[in-house]
């Protein structure tokens, strides 16, 4: 069954507890964009944002969250225009959400996160939620993802012999097991320059857990100006010192290791690609998981143009 690849939102039971406010009564409310002569304000966006937003931009502090939705402001706002029309589309198809469905959706969040109903509801009203408006967004995002389950995922299909054709043309999948690294180097300090280092560093962490590109924090940070975006690329694991492996260990493509010292300064490592090292049905999974994901994601493109074209959208520049 293929996994629902989230470009609408994210995964409901991982990202749905909304952010503090960081706005408070200096929000300007502008009208940002109009849908069929719907406004849509600066609030209500910076409310999505905050509703839908990752573990690593929940984590930032009030003034980096701010920072963060002005400077993807004009992304975000696509990605909130294109889920107010799924929405539109998922009513118009006569797709519901039961009160058990959220409920239930409600209780699993509650068990994640360890809250009984007492700290669930102060975290709400802490929030500036109500429980009624809550489950009102929360309804929202539900009806989004199944308009795209139902119109999009269910007709994803990829057929055994398209895996094997693939397999057939990339047979290093089952070769030696390779990595493809990104390498972010700081070179050890002289003791004057540790506070400096260690200012360096914190900009770093700070930044990446933001969600800014690793590479451009490589081209703005790194002191190894031999590679290209710190790009080492693919690396059999036999060749990988013990030290890199250990940093790795875990880590999933795309995923970002801790830092750790080597004779040549202090590393970060980012995973951009793992192959090899499979059995022929371990390859065909992953296989099959890929060819999904990039179905998926030309359905849901074509399908999403479609809408777009059904309503008026109107991007209000800034003044």
């Amino acid at each position: 069954m293929f996994l629902l690849i989230s470009i609408v939102t994210c995964f409901i039971l991982s990202n749905l507890l909304p952010l503090s406010s960081a706005y408070g009564g200096i929000l300007v409310d502008e009208i940002v964009a109009v849908i069929n002569n719907e406004p849509i304000t600066w609030s209500e966006l910076y409310r999505e944002m905050e509703f839908i937003a990752p573990e690593n931009i929940r984590n930032l502090s009030p003034k980096e969250k701010r920072k963060f939705f002005e400077e993807n402001k004009e992304t975000l706002l696509e990605d909130y225009i294109n889920s107010r029309v799924i929405l539109r589309e998922a009513q118009s198809l006569g797709i519901d959400v039961s009160t058990d469905e959220i409920d239930e959706t409600i209780k699993r969040i509650k068990q994640k996160y360890s809250m009984d109903d007492a700290t669930f509801l102060e975290t709400l009203k802490k929030e500036g939620y109500t429980l009624p408006t809550y489950r009102k967004a929360l309804s929202e995002q539900i009806l989004i993802n199944k308009a795209v389950s139902q119109e999009v995922s269910s007709r994803v299909v990829v057929k055994e012999s398209e895996i094997e054709e693939y397999l057939k043309a990339h047979p290093e999948y089952t070769g030696p097991e390779m990595f493809r690294l990104r390498q972010l180097l700081l070179k050890r300090p002289k003791d004057a320059d540790i506070e400096t280092f260690q200012k360096k560093l914190n900009t770093i962490i700070e930044r990446l857990r933001a969600g800014e590109p690793f590479e451009r924090i490589v081209m703005l940070y790194s002191e190894d100006t031999r590679l290209i975006g710190g790009d080492l690329g693919y690396i059999k694991r036999s060749d990988l010192s013990s030290q890199f492996m250990e940093a790795i260990a875990g880590l999933k493509v795309g995923e970002i290791s801790r830092p750790f010292w080597t004779e040549k300064g202090l590393i970060i490592l980012k995973v951009e690609d793992r192959m090899g090292g499979m059995t022929v049905e371990e390859a065909k999974k992953v296989i099959r998981q890929q060819l999904e994901a990039k179905r998926f994601e030309e359905l849901y493109r074509a399908w999403l143009k479609g809408l777009r074209e059904k309503y008026h959208i109107e991007i209000k520049s800034e003044s």
